[in-house]
């Protein structure tokens, strides 16, 4: 291991002269932080660079440059006092050693703005910058999903509406190949792989993180295109109730405590939807032509949902942290199936979600524990499938190594009762120069009567106060899922475990205007696992190796302040991931993997002001093949979906605030499809009042 880090870091140091180049202050347009005697301001809530600033000090009156820094007088000039036009005026006592000051916008006249998270509380150790989504965004969203949309290159694929199960996939990779995880725990089922993000209540998530990089040696073995990392809630109380069209009906109850040196938190709570609805078809891809403009009524799309949530944090010792977790969600689901099958069937499901964590640190030694149970019954099927993980965790200067065990047991109807425990061995390294930080990552997986698994990481990155470079070369791997293998008759035991080769380039950038992102990707995909339909039937599935694909393109995002408290928050994303399959006619060699549209984009503005904050967005889809046809393929067309949001502050007293929020999602009642034959009810409004504590 120690050999595969030396040979890491010796081709490191080869291509520096290349990326001290490509990477340098001139390329990057930006000032150098070597600079001892400057200072620079940004927003607190939005993150965003703060103009016309200016200081006061015995040294006299100083503002700030074009590019928001202020250059200090060589003579004393603490304590300083800072001030900007609608900012709160901030006393300096010291400089801090970044050179970073966050200064408070006034919200509320001659009030304190109370911050509910710190801009940059992350999660995930990773190498390279993440996406954020902290609780001030989170108060006014109206549903998880509603959330992820603002991440650049997430596909949501919905089996109809807030009822259906919904999963996310990124850069042509299916759901199994991306990992979520709730509280540092993955829930993605080993049943099918996929993590189903309708089990995940908004009202429980004070933090979202998204990166959109394969890292299967940091994360496990399905982060082969990325991972989302859900934190739920651990500071203040709160109460939320909301009602809706469709019979939408939620409550819920979080409280946080600290009885002696100890935390606890608990939260519980409930959600109903009842969409009885009509579809429309507008499209022209649906298999009978004569079904344009038909009207397909009694569709259902209904929803019970309970929750449960705790977690207790306790040090044992001053140098002994110890948390305890336990998360359980049951829903009944009675959703119609395929809409264009003549009669329409609605057929009943239940699931379940059941996740329990234990963690102790010492020091440089820490140890995880933690169970979690998937439980899926539909039709006249029942998954049931338990995971236990231990993980033994050392830590040192400049990284980590860990062993892990996986111990899975499947007890399922029309499936072998498999049991299998998986080892694992890993260790992540980094080391920072005084112009690049240069960091790896290995993992080797051993399971009996199964070869050897290995995968690994290196990254290079360059980083200052405003700009961000990271070159990224990982190698993945997945292994086949228990439906893949051993659902009778359905299951394919001959499955080979999946690779992807993954490149990565991201660049990042403050500017006078904003926030800037820009992320490439190049990935090549070996023994992808695809389940299609057996030739002649439309009601088999099985799965197959896709021998190759190749997935390229794109992901840009940029966060503007245009002006006072009015930011503009943009995505576009292009991913062009192409079939090799050897079984595919040459006619379709080439094209893109079913359902992973070329375009998505979103927008999103959002004002503050005294008494709340209104927000709308913008969603686009592009078109997806779902069936491979000849002379023509059959696509679901794009669509555009348009949200708004509104958040009135209807009292602050001492440390409580009462807001009223009005949320109406998908605005013009557009009639879509993200898997074909599942349609989404359309427009859904919900009016919520919340009491929050405030942090």
């Amino acid at each position: 291991m120690i050999l595969i880090f030396r040979q890491l870091i010796s081709f490191c140091f080869l291509v520096e002269i290349f990326f001290s180049l490509l990477f340098s202050d001139n390329f990057a347009g930006s000032p150098s932080t070597s600079r001892n005697d400057t200072l620079f301001f940004l927003n607190e809530i939005s993150g965003l660079p703060v103009q016309g600033v200016e200081f006061s000090s015995a040294a006299g009156i100083f503002n700030s440059d074009s590019t928001n820094w202020i250059l200090l007088p060589r003579e004393k000039v603490l304590p300083l006092s800072v001030s900007a036009p609608n900012f709160e005026r901030l006393f300096l006592d010291s400089i801090p050693e970044n050179k970073i000051v966050n200064l408070s916008p006034i919200i509320y006249p001659a009030k304190k703005v109370i911050i509910r998270e710190p801009v940059t509380d992350k999660h995930l150790k990773s190498p390279v910058k993440t996406f954020l989504i902290t609780e001030n965004i989170l108060n006014s969203a109206g549903s998880t999903r509603q959330l992820i949309e603002k991440f650049p290159g997430v596909i949501i694929r919905s089996y109809g509406g807030k009822a259906g199960v919904s999963t996310l996939s990124v850069h042509g990779g299916q759901s199994h190949r991306f990992v979520v995880q709730f509280d540092g725990i993955p829930i993605n089922n080993e049943q099918n792989g996929g993590a189903d993000i309708s089990t995940i209540p908004s009202f429980l998530i004070s933090q979202m993180e998204y990166l959109p990089q394969g890292y299967s040696s940091r994360y496990g073995p399905s982060a082969m295109t990325g991972i989302l990392q859900v934190t739920p809630t651990m500071k203040g109380s709160k109460i939320q109730l909301s009602t809706g069209n469709f019979g939408h009906k939620s409550a819920g109850v979080l409280t946080h405590f600290s009885p002696g040196i100890s935390s606890v938190s608990l939260g519980l709570g409930f959600q109903q939807f009842n969409g009885d609805f009509t579809y429309i078809e507008k499209g022209n891809y649906s298999e009978v032509p004569y079904q344009k403009d038909t009207p397909f009524p009694g569709l259902k799309n209904q929803l019970q949902q309970q929750y449960i949530y705790s977690k207790i944090q306790y040090p044992v010792v001053s140098q002994i942290k110890t948390s305890i977790s336990l998360y359980h969600v049951g829903s009944r689901r009675n959703l119609s199936t395929n809409v264009f099958a003549s009669p329409i069937l609605t057929q009943k499901m239940s699931d379940s979600l059941t996740i329990f964590s234990m963690r102790v640190q010492l020091q440089k030694l820490q140890l995880n524990m933690s169970g979690k149970l998937n439980q899926i019954s539909y039709l006249n099927d029942h998954h049931r499938i338990f995971t236990q993980i231990a993980e033994i965790i050392y830590l040192f200067n400049g990284g980590d190594i860990r062993y892990t065990v996986n111990h899975l047991k499947n007890q399922s109807t029309r499936s072998l009762d498999t049991n299998t425990t998986r080892q694992s061995i890993s260790a992540t390294y980094t080391i920072q120069t005084t112009s690049f930080q240069y960091s790896s990552s290995v993992r080797t997986e051993f399971e009996s009567r199964q070869p050897n698994i290995g995968s690994f990481d290196a990254v290079i990155k360059k980083e200052n106060t405003f700009n961000s470079h990271a070159l990224t070369f990982s190698r993945n791997y997945k292994k086949p899922n228990f439906n893949d293998l051993f659902w009778e008759p359905f299951g394919n035991p001959n499955l080979q475990t999946e690779y992807s080769s993954n490149f990565y380039y991201q660049y990042s950038t403050w500017k006078l205007w904003g926030h800037l992102r820009v992320g490439s990707h190049y990935i090549l995909f070996q023994d992808l696992i695809n389940w299609r339909p057996m030739t002649g039937s439309n009601a088999y599935w099985i799965p197959e190796n896709i021998s190759s694909a190749v997935s390229y393109g794109f992901d840009l995002w940029s966060k503007k302040e245009i002006f006072n408290q009015l930011v503009l928050t943009s995505v576009y994303s292009f991913s062009q991931t192409e079939n090799y399959n050897n079984s595919l006619d040459k006619v379709h060699q080439g094209k893109n993997i079913l359902y992973t549209p070329v375009h998505t984009a979103s927008m999103d503005l959002r004002k503050m002001f005294n008494k709340g904050e209104i927000g709308a967005s913008l969603t686009f889809t592009g078109e997806q093949l779902y069936r491979y046809n000849w002379p023509k393929d059959n696509i679901l067309p794009s669509h555009l979906l348009a949200n708004l949001q509104y958040l009135h502050r209807i009292f602050t007293k001492d440390n409580w605030e009462g807001n009223a929020i009005l949320s109406i999602e998908n605005l013009f009642h557009t009639q879509y499809q993200n898997m074909y034959g599942f349609p989404d009810p359309g427009r859904s409004i919900t009016c919520t009042i919340t009491l929050n504590e405030r942090k």
